[in-house]
């Protein structure tokens, strides 16, 4: 594994993702192997070992979605410190599940149903766990909250905190759902083609869907994606109700744009193109024109960008390459970008999704090998004078990962 940057090569790896989509549910993810039959391909990685799991509620902890034989699913919880990494417990999430996302003390599991056999059935779902409670958490919504109704599709899902409101892209079907504080489903919302990723912009209550448009073209379709604003209101009597479209949507300068991310220090929005190998970005308050250019910059071909996450710390940017097996560091300026160095992994490894882990004196980097049933462990601190990614964990024959995230509680 290495790290190119402008003059500079380090032994390096690096993923991390804002929120995952798998691509071989929609066609676009080929190097993904089919649910649970891949073997350990990384006969150098260390076990997860177990250790009892507490009795009070967790300080924090790492949360790894996998897929395994038959379309079932695992939720793998661990301790995160690289000193003593270690399993605390699995839990059992039923067929379909493919990402998770940690917002305060919640964790938002996302599922299309599948049936006994792994082929996708009629509906779409979502489970929300309470981190504040001991493992294995109180699942707060039971039976599972069901979103959409026709088959297969990919979900993404993002939380406003300040309005207490989830949002859930409901990828076939042309729409977003918004679920209220208590996670009751009220409202679904029209959006655009095959709407995925989703943003938030807490302080002025918008949310921005990234519509991929690919409908019934596969990831060589020659329909540009969109971004659709959606405006909420603090004041009204049912926020879930309140959320209108705004605007016309926007073309993103790109084809099956899958992920988003909302820099909110800049007021952008930045997202990547999977099948133009691109990331656009554009201060989202001055509409796209003439006056007011999307700014692009382009990736290496075939890099296929599926992931995206802001380093506040260092106004950089990281995108996960699905197509090159690579990551990608950016500049961050306003409204501008400039590749800072690109990050190499071995052919077929996979990567699918990363989480960071921030103390005083250390940061760290959690990336999931999705093809070799593993995770991978950087010590980031003085990333990117240096980094050290000689920590690899198997978690089990047949546990494939495609979401990792990062929890923290209010106790640290």
């Amino acid at each position: 594994m290495s790290i190119h940057g402008k003059d500079k090569v380090f032994p390096f790896i690096l993923s991390i993702i804002g929120s995952v989509v798998l691509f071989w549910l929609v066609g676009c993810g080929e190097k993904l192997a089919p649910n649970g039959t891949g073997e350990n391909n990384a006969p150098d990685a260390d076990i997860l070992s177990p250790q009892p799991a507490p009795s009070t509620p967790l300080e924090e902890a790492l949360l790894i979605v996998s897929s395994t034989e038959g379309g079932s699913s695992t939720l793998t919880v661990a301790n995160p410190d690289p000193g003593s990494l270690a399993l605390i417990g699995n839990i059992s999430l039923g067929n379909g599940a493919v990402s998770g996302t940690v917002s305060e003390n919640f964790y938002i599991v996302t599922q299309p149903k599948l049936d006994n056999a792994g082929l996708p059935k009629n509906g779409k779902e979502i489970q929300v766990y309470d981190l504040a409670t001991p493992f294995p958490f109180t699942l707060i919504t039971d039976p599972p909250v069901q979103v959409g109704e026709q088959q297969g599709g990919v979900l993404g899902a993002a939380r406003d905190s300040s309005l207490g409101l989830t949002f859930i892209s409901i990828y076939h079907e042309g729409a977003i759902a918004i679920l209220d504080e208590t996670f009751t489903w009220r409202v679904s919302k029209s959006a655009g083609v095959n709407p995925s990723g989703i943003a938030v912009d807490e302080e002025h209550d918008r949310i921005f869907v990234v519509n991929t448009n690919a409908e019934g073209q596969g990831c060589g379709g020659t329909i540009a994606s969109t971004i659709s604003v959606f405006q909420c209101s603090a004041e009204a009597e049912e926020p879930a109700t309140s959320c209108k479209e705004s605007g016309e949507p926007q073309e993103t300068g790109g084809r099956n744009a899958f992920a988003i991310a909302y820099d909110a220090s800049r007021g952008s929005v930045i997202v990547a193109n999977y099948s133009d190998d691109n990331i656009a970005i554009w201060n989202v308050d001055v509409p796209i024109s003439e006056e007011q250019p999307l700014e692009k910059i382009d990736l290496e071909k075939g890099a296929g960008p599926i992931a995206l996450i802001l380093d506040s710390e260092g106004d950089r940017l990281f995108v996960v390459n699905q197509g090159n097996d690579s990551i990608t560091s950016l500049q961050l300026g306003e409204s501008t970008l400039e590749i800072e160095g690109t990050i190499s992994f071995p052919a077929g490894t996979a990567p699918t999704s990363a989480a960071i882990r921030t103390t005083d004196s250390t940061k760290t980097l959690y990336v999931t090998d999705n093809l070799e049933n593993s995770i991978t462990v950087c010590d980031i601190t003085h990333f990117p004078s240096s980094a050290d990614c000689n920590q690899k964990i198997f978690l089990g024959e047949g546990l494939q990962p495609t979401s990792v995230q990062y929890y923290r509680g209010g106790n640290l």
